[in-house]
């Protein structure tokens, strides 16, 4: 990946820091940002930028720092995510806006932020999640943001049609950090509601370095190929009894 101009959005933790740190072992300039500035440093070899994506001001001043460091900016990752674990009956305001102003809102400003510091080539990505589809009870204000970033993402493809927008949808991974603010007490009271719908805890989960080798690998491979788009991909783990192939890391 060397000569790849790269900006992570919510790197402080889980797959978006994994793709920061392994970008810049490829050899990518990398900027990271998010909140916790302690986190950022310890990325060595990449550029942070502290700026929380739920203040406007942030997202405008995080496109252009990082066009100040990087030039042109050919690859975005947008891996910001948060989510409260409730029940909705439990779900108030605060929670709904924290959600939809980190998962959402904040995708849309850095995107406009950054929309006139890409390159020709340049892709913008978003972490998704397979959840939109079969949301898991204690986490639906999660899933519903994550459905209505898909969409705002078909909605940039269609007025940006020279930029390329691919969104990549995960399923279970560990560790990520995601769920480090859970209150014990309230996951022991979801995993009922988890087991009765077959959504335990003790399935196959893919790992966050994995994940993040496969998607600095496909994103790679459409910079490679500026005439190639990919709309949506989905990753889901393999069963622990399935055959693997052998590991196949990303090369230079």
């Amino acid at each position: 990946m060397r000569g790849v101009r790269l900006v992570v959005v919510g790197g402080s933790s889980g797959i978006g820091r994994a793709i920061a740190q392994r970008a810049g072992e490829l050899g990518a300039a990398v900027v990271v940002s998010a909140r916790r500035a302690d986190r950022l440093a310890e990325l060595a070899g990449c550029i942070p930028i502290v700026a929380d994506v739920r203040r406007v001001e942030d997202c405008e001043r995080l496109g252009r720092d990082a066009a100040h460091e990087l030039g042109e900016i050919d690859l975005l990752v947008y891996a910001a995510g948060t989510s409260p674990l409730r029940l909705l009956a439990d779900i108030g305001d605060e929670d709904w806006q924290a959600v939809l102003e980190t998962n959402l809102l904040g995708a849309h400003h850095v995107v406009t932020s950054v929309l006139p510091f890409l390159s020709r080539r340049a892709v913008v990505s978003f972490i998704s999640s397979d959840s939109v589809v079969a949301p898991r009870p204690g986490l639906v204000p999660y899933a519903a943001s994550k459905g209505a970033l898909e969409a705002l993402v078909r909605g940039f493809r269609t007025e940006h049609p020279s930029t390329r927008f691919t969104c990549c949808s995960i399923g279970p991974t560990f560790p990520t950090g995601f769920a480090d603010g859970f209150d014990l007490a309230a996951f022991e009271g979801v995993l009922e509601h988890w087991s009765r719908l077959g959504m335990g805890t003790d399935g196959p989960t893919m790992t966050t370095e994995s994940v993040a080798e496969f998607a600095l690998t496909t994103l790679h491979l459409l910079l490679s190929n500026p005439t190639v788009s990919m709309d949506h991909v989905l990753l889901q783990p393999v069963a622990v009894d399935a055959p693997l192939a052998a590991d196949a890391p990303l090369t230079t």
